[in-house]
């Protein structure tokens, strides 16, 4: 609208990453916190069962 400042452009998301021995490996050209981080993989089974709670 008239008068009003632009809205700024929506960041993409990017992320690149590799499991390596049950772990992911993202990579620094990750745009959120786990950027440039090695985790394990989540418990699947855990994580549902905590969801559901």
């Amino acid at each position: 609208m008239r008068g009003e400042a632009p809205l700024p452009a929506p960041v993409p998301f990017v992320c690149h990453s590799f499991v390596v021995d049950g772990r992911i490996q993202f990579l620094g050209d990750c745009t959120h916190e786990l950027a440039g981080q090695t985790v394990d993989i989540p418990d699947f089974d855990t994580v549902a069962l905590e969801d559901e709670a």
